[in-house]
């Protein structure tokens, strides 16, 4: 029957061996053979092995020094002893155990430990990193997640200062965070509206209003108010106010910057052109004037009254000895 015995410190790693001397020993050729050197303490023989050698003589081949662990490992020999019959003493073998490193399996701690992001280590879609040269490995974490393995969340945006809508994005290190602001608003917290109505040409600030619009200010917009005949989103289009002719058949319309005027035919008056009441001479007064008045046009004749005309007329203006009538003669 064969017995291991692991020989650690107490036998000083194999590198001494004590012999038990019955009396006053000495030391002989033999105590420790051509591998070790021999030593008497405590009246025991201690054989000091070389490098390579182990045993209780120094008698045994170190199979460590063949290093069969590389370098993933540590070596330890292993000394059993085996009683045959008919020995006095038992027989000494050696053998080696390979007590491997961190993460390294087998009997010579041949196999390498799997790359640590195989098992997916990061959590919260963190992105995993295996270290140079090493087993271990490292997480990369996204939004508010820290931790080795990004376990941990970090709220930065539970207490935010971000206005008008605007929206906290954390950041990288997960202790600071950016706002990023809706349209039409800027600043460090998206205090700031940007007003639609200065814009910068050619490093002179304008308005995107033309021809003298009035630009009134919105939430990531503006409006031009245009004048006479601008339309168009920055009033830029000129519309000719004669283009319907205002003036009716058989006039002559001219346009005048936001306004017309109409160049009426003989016996035609106003704007549109309307017949002229005054060309029979209604007023027969001598010296009354006749003064054609459109319809639809305002006559006051006398202190609060004001009348609607509801079709071409006219009025007398007679000397001023009578007060003026309209369609009446002087």
């Amino acid at each position: 029957m064969i017995r291991k015995i692991l020989i650690l410190s107490l036998t000083l790693l194999i590198s001494k061996s004590y012999v038990k001397a019955q009396a006053q020993v000495t030391c002989t050729a033999n105590s420790c053979g051509s591998n070790g050197n021999c030593e008497i303490e405590n009246n025991a023989i201690v054989c000091t092995c070389k490098p390579g050698f182990v045993g209780s003589k120094c008698q045994l081949f170190d199979p460590c020094s063949l290093k069969p662990c590389g370098v993933n490992g540590a070596c330890f020999p292993i000394i059993s002893t085996q009683n045959l019959p008919g020995q006095v003493n038992p027989i000494e073998q050696v053998n080696f155990h390979c007590q491997c490193y961190s993460g390294f399996t087998g009997d010579n701690c041949q196999n390498a430990p799997a790359k640590p992001c195989n098992s997916n280590p990061c959590l919260n879609n963190g992105i995993c990193v295996n270290r140079n040269n090493s087993y271990d490995f490292h997480c990369i974490c996204v939004g508010s997640y820290t931790g080795k393995d990004c376990g941990i969340f970090i709220d930065v945006c539970a207490h935010n200062k971000c206005e008008n809508e605007g929206v906290c994005v954390p950041g990288l290190d997960k202790h600071n965070y950016t706002c990023s602001c809706k349209n039409g608003f800027y600043g460090e917290f998206c205090q700031n509206e940007i007003d639609e109505c200065k814009i910068n040409v050619n490093g002179v600030e304008t308005t995107p209003c033309q021809n003298n619009a009035t630009c009134y200010d919105l939430v990531d917009a503006y409006f031009c108010e245009c004048n006479g005949p601008y339309v168009g989103q920055n009033c830029e289009t000129y519309v000719n106010p004669c283009n319907k002719n205002p003036c009716g058949a058989g006039a002559v319309c001219i346009a005048n910057g936001n306004s017309y005027f109409c160049q009426c035919a003989a016996g035609f008056f106003g704007s549109p052109c309307q017949p002229n009441p005054c060309i029979s001479n209604p007023c027969k007064q001598p010296g009354s004037t006749c003064v054609p008045v459109e319809a639809g046009a305002l006559v006051s004749f006398i202190p609060n009254c004001t009348c609607v005309n509801p079709q071409p007329s006219y009025i007398c203006v007679c000397p001023s000895t009578n007060p003026p009538y309209a369609s009446t003669l002087c």
